[in-house]
């Protein structure tokens, strides 16, 4: 994920759903926070699923 502002901490958590090697399934929290009001966009890619 990348952060275009120095005033923006992210912070990234993972937790495996599966151990399945062929198709892993994964639970992903990003946590944005700033000290000041901004506006986000937000990418995702899943399988074949992408969305924003």
């Amino acid at each position: 994920m990348g952060v275009l502002d120095e005033g923006v901490k992210v912070i990234k958590r993972v937790k495996a759903l599966s151990n399945d090697p062929l198709k892993p399934r994964h639970h992903v929290i990003y946590v944005i926070t700033s000290e000041e009001p901004k506006i986000i966009k937000v990418k995702y890619v899943r399988g074949y699923e992408m969305g924003k």
